[in-house]
């Protein structure tokens, strides 16, 4: 009997955990999408993100301060042989801020100062 509740016996397992790093401690986004009275193919959609300073080792004794970005994107659709198409302008970065994101204890990224793209789609 003695045995059996040996083997029964739970045995200790490993322990971890993780201490966050480049983790915001408070963020606030704000988002908008409109589509135009006067132009029904067309809307507009745009967003204010903000985040506060950021840890940037794990002792956090460094910090990255915070940022506000800007993005604002317009989308047309249209149909070209029946096909439906989206033509897409993207503007992210808005005020062009430049900054180090941390992407682990003591590693640094840029970040892309203002960046402008444009997609055309097509649902086949």
């Amino acid at each position: 009997m003695r045995a059996l509740r040996q083997a029964m016996r739970p045995t200790p397992t490993s322990c971890s955990f993780a201490i966050l790093t480049n983790q915001a401690d408070a963020g606030l986004r704000l988002s908008a999408n409109y589509a135009l009275p006067f132009a029904p193919k067309l809307s507009i959609d745009g967003s204010i993100g903000n985040d506060s300073a950021v840890a940037a080792n794990v002792a956090n004794t460094v910090f990255v301060p915070g940022q506000t970005l800007y993005r604002l994107c317009a989308r047309y659709q249209f149909a070209i042989a029946g096909k439906p198409l989206t033509l897409r302008f993207n503007g992210a970065n808005l005020s062009s801020v430049y900054r180090l994101r941390p992407v682990s204890s003591n590693v640094y990224s840029p970040t892309m100062q203002r960046n402008i793209s444009i997609y055309l789609t097509a649902d086949v």
